[in-house]
């Protein structure tokens, strides 16, 4: 399974063969998803030869957990381009309003509930703040509305959403289930 290393102290990423090593560790070349270097790390030009021929990118870091640079191969990976567009696209107030509407459009087709009102609220935001508003309200509609119908089926859990950490059964199934969905989506 691909991760993303972080070399955060003294160390440096050298290549053996097809491996990387660090701290006197091996790692195979295809457990690697991205190389995140901070400050006092290293890198050999033969580490960082293997990991841009194999697609994995290179992200500079500072001290202060930002990133400053990045090496990306020719042929990198789907996620890196979708941050990269991302990146290019926070900043566009129509763009924010369009993805906001498939998610009102999604529930409406998964639930069944008009959310006519919050679509006319997305078409008059003028700014982000507004988008990301509507956004939450959606959403606490939709979970208000699972909450109603895990009553409906005798499971009742005084249903709320919460992530950071999940608090129960169900919002830890919540959890675990948008895990899995992000990383199908993000090969």
């Amino acid at each position: 399974m691909k991760r993303n290393f972080y070399i955060t102290t003294k160390l440096e990423v050298k290549r053996k063969g097809n491996s990387l090593e660090i701290g006197g560790k091996k790692f195979p070349i295809s457990m690697v998803n991205a190389l995140f270097l901070f400050p006092n790390a290293k890198i050999t030009d033969g580490a960082r030869n293997l990991l841009l021929q194999n697609g994995r990118p290179i992200i500079f870091m500072s001290g202060t957990y930002r990133a400053y640079g990045i090496l990306v191969p020719e042929l990198y990976p789907s996620s890196v381009r979708l941050r990269l567009l991302q990146c290019h696209y926070r900043e566009n107030l129509e763009v924010a309003r369009l993805i906001v509407l498939k998610k009102i459009e999604a529930i409406e087709n998964v639930t069944g509930l008009k959310q006519e009102v919050y679509r006319e609220g997305l078409k008059m935001a003028t700014d982000f703040e507004s988008v990301l508003g509507i956004e939450g309200a959606v959403s606490a509609a939709m979970f208000s509305f699972y909450g109603k119908q895990l009553q409906k089926i005798g499971i009742d859990i005084p249903f709320k959403r919460k992530y950071n950490p999940p608090t129960d059964e169900v919002n830890s199934l919540l959890s675990f289930l948008y895990t899995l969905y992000y990383h199908h989506f993000s090969q």
